[in-house]
């Protein structure tokens, strides 16, 4: 039987599968956060905060190691926002501490409550 590959060696065979010759081994940091779009832009980066190479490369990483999908947020708030829009409906009731982080608050009692979100603080 053979042995299952460690989470670095599937890491490895993952990105060695996607490199031509020449290409580094080591994940290159894409460090810019705008990006040059000569003629039709569909498909490509133009803006940082949406994505760059290296976010997309470790959310496939990430996904890889967890055995599923993975994504990353500019932020700590665009992630539990997102959680928030994904999950919340007319009718929901949440839960949120008075003196948790103000913007979690009010993203809450601007944004859903309004929309039939009950709001508990």
């Amino acid at each position: 039987m053979a042995e299952a590959l460690s989470p670095m060696s599937r890491l490895l065979h993952h990105r060695m599968q996607q490199l031509a010759k020449g290409d580094p081994l080591a994940l290159p940091i894409t460090a810019s956060s705008t990006f040059f779009l000569p003629g039709d832009p569909d498909g490509a980066h133009f803006y940082g905060r949406n994505g760059n190479p290296t976010v997309e490369q470790v959310e496939e990483e990430i996904g890889i190691l967890e055995g599923g999908e993975a994504v990353l947020f500019p932020s700590g708030m665009a992630a539990i926002a997102s959680v928030f829009y994904g999950y919340l409906r007319p009718g929901d009731t949440v839960l949120v501490h008075s003196d948790g982080y103000y913007n979690v608050r009010a993203l809450l009692e601007t944004q859903f409550a309004p929309m039939g979100v009950h709001v508990i603080t």
